[in-house]
């Protein structure tokens, strides 16, 4: 059994953490298990439980903002000591290059670099350290061709899509039904946005899309799902404008899918996006979609994907989600299969590179098995 090392921020209920974790669950771990370091908190994260029940180790070590030094022999510590020939590192930006170094000091002999996202901070430091990154990865992935772009520009990489399991989602009026009782919306138009609560995912513009929403529909209701660092500011920002009758903040929440099933139409008004996990969800529970123009257009697995500028009013968007909430429901997960999202092929695929890399790599991380 090869066991690849996974480099993540932490193992919280995000993007780029829930696309690892459906991989996970899905792989044959008789042939390759997952262990995981989390470089921006020791905190537990909301996986580690069902990690270690999984077959997974859960390490820690200091975040770079707080000494790149020691995280860097903290890395170099976990890799050498796990005799680890195979890291996974998962990122927004070039400064990945920081781990892979550090992995790579510690005996790693297979270095993957995974790309997430299509924009991100310190844009001058990351245009700097991607011809160096891809020098020192082995491997270059990315959750789409925006993403392999952004982190890779026009140098060779590979696709790798953000899979799901189509099944969990398929459309249930019945659960939908009790949903819809358990959070008392009635009958009334459901528009749900799941997201980290943060600048870029554009949750106020959403509050600002709502105020035009009630005018025309008094019985809107706005999910906002998730948390995040802006969470106390959308809640001043509600209460300003009024609308604390018409926004639910749910949380970081486990029942995606059935919360999914509760809506009329999702919306996306993100600044940026690598190819979010959750509009992939949307669409499998066959629901319309409204996103920002800003948001690669290789995530419309199907035609109830609707993409509209942020520069238009939140009057155009409280009328596109009026009208594309009104095209109702169906059953798309074979679409979503044959657009090449099912999570059990992307897991074979996965499992498929980390058997091909080098006798050395593979063998260095067989010693670990268990």
């Amino acid at each position: 059994m090869i066991r690849v090392l996974h480099i993540v921020p932490i193992m919280n209920r995000a993007g780029q953490e829930t696309f690892i974790m459906n991989v996970y669950r899905s792989l044959d771990r008789s042939r390759v298990q997952f262990d995981f370091l989390a470089t921006e908190s020791a905190e537990e994260g909301d996986y580690d439980e069902e990690i270690r029940n999984l077959g997974g180790r859960i390490y820690h070590a200091k975040g770079k903002h707080l000494g790149i030094r020691e995280s860097y022999r903290q890395i170099q510590a976990v890799v050498a000591q796990g005799g680890y020939g195979i890291v996974h590192r998962h990122y927004s930006n070039a400064t990945m290059l920081h781990e892979l170094l550090a992995a790579r000091a510690g005996g790693a002999t297979a270095l993957i670099a995974h790309s997430h996202n299509t924009a991100s901070g310190g844009v001058v430091l990351h245009k700097l350290l991607r011809p160096l990154l891809y020098r020192v990865a082995d491997w270059h992935l990315a959750c789409s061709e925006a993403a392999g772009q952004w982190m890779f520009g026009n140098r060779p990489y590979d696709v790798v899509a953000n899979g799901i399991d189509p099944l969990l989602f398929q459309y249930d009026p019945e659960l939908r039904r009790s949903k819809r009782q358990e959070l008392a919306v009635g009958d009334g138009l459901v528009v749900g946005h799941i997201g980290r609560m943060n600048e870029v995912k554009n949750q106020s513009w959403l509050l600002r899309v709502l105020q035009e929403l009630l005018q025309r529909r008094p019985d809107a209701v706005l999910l906002l799902i998730g948390g995040g660092e802006d969470e106390a500011k959308l809640r001043e920002q509600t209460a300003a404008l009024g609308l604390q009758n018409a926004v639910r903040f749910l949380g970081v929440r486990a029942d995606i899918s059935g919360l999914l099933q509760a809506m009329d139409v999702f919306a996306l008004p993100s600044l940026y996006e690598g190819l979010p996990v959750t509009l992939v969800e949307a669409q499998a529970a066959g629901l319309p979609c409204v996103v920002s123009d800003r948001v690669t257009r290789e995530v419309a697995l199907v035609p109830e994907v609707s993409f509209l500028s942020l520069d238009e009013s939140p009057r155009s968007w409280a009328s596109l989600l009026i009208s594309e909430a009104a095209r109702g429901r169906r059953d798309t997960r074979e679409e979503i299969r044959a657009a090449g999202f099912d999570i059990h092929d992307v897991a074979d695929r996965l499992v498929a590179i980390y058997e091909s890399l080098p006798a050395d790599a593979a063998s260095s991380s067989r010693r670990t098995s268990r």
